[in-house]
């Protein structure tokens, strides 16, 4: 009798699982979703990418609304609090316990859980990045991968923090195609992880970058097909 074995795609999609599934080395890991213009996928980036890493692992896995302009991560879950981030903020030195912390998250079916943004913009701007870090410093207590859906461009007030502290970069940008001006990212220190690969009918293009300094929880080797914009 011939066994033919598993197919290719599911012999891929196990590998990718098991990186997915690739613990920690640090104990904990901060990735940065970023994009420099709005409307191009970046919040439905994070949440993607935080419901498929909190589906495959059996640790926790937040994702952080970072957005000084009223971000709309919460509004992909089912809210379970009224809490932001700004209460987290201000009670962080009651927080002692993974339950107390729960109280200022919101949990979506694939595990994935939401720490939201405030809905006022006039009091998010306010939100530094000496705050950012105060809360980053809560999260890692408890979470083993912190995901940060950052507002848009490089110059918001949170964004020094945001990138001191990450240890990988999304970059999330309209899927056209343009030679690179340079072989590097802007921002120094850092090393691309991944060629650029867009989903969603390609609406969205995606590129990672992690710290020199800082080992990646997992990589790829995925290449796509064509370049990105081409038509099919």
């Amino acid at each position: 009798m011939i066994k033919p074995g598993e197919s290719p795609e599911v012999r891929r999609r196990r590998e990718l699982i098991a990186r997915a599934r690739t613990p920690v080395a640090t104990g904990h890991h901060r990735v940065a979703v970023l994009s420099l213009k709005g409307g191009v996928g970046k919040t439905t980036s994070t949440v993607g990418l935080g419901a498929t890493l909190a589906q495959v692992r059996g640790d926790r896995v937040i994702a952080v609304d970072a957005n000084p302009d009223r971000g709309t991560l919460s509004d992909k879950v089912v809210l379970e609090t009224s809490a932001t981030v700004r209460d987290l903020l201000n009670e962080r030195g009651q927080i002692k316990r993974y339950v107390d912390i729960r109280a200022f998250t919101s949990q979506a079916p694939s595990r994935l859980e939401i720490l939201a943004s405030d809905r006022d913009p006039s009091v998010s701007e306010a939100f530094s990045a000496a705050d950012y870090q105060a809360v980053a410093q809560v999260l890692e207590n408890f979470y083993s991968i912190c995901i940060t859906d950052c507002g848009t461009g490089l110059l918001h007030s949170a964004m020094s923090g945001v990138l001191g502290l990450a240890d990988q970069l999304v970059l999330v940008s309209s899927p056209r195609w343009t030679a690179p001006a340079r072989p590097r990212p802007p921002w120094t220190g850092w090393r691309p992880t991944t060629t650029a690969s867009w989903y969603a009918r390609r609406r969205s293009c995606c590129a990672a970058y992690a710290r020199a300094r800082s080992r990646p929880w997992t990589s790829t080797s995925w290449r796509p097909t064509s370049r990105p914009g081409a038509a099919r």
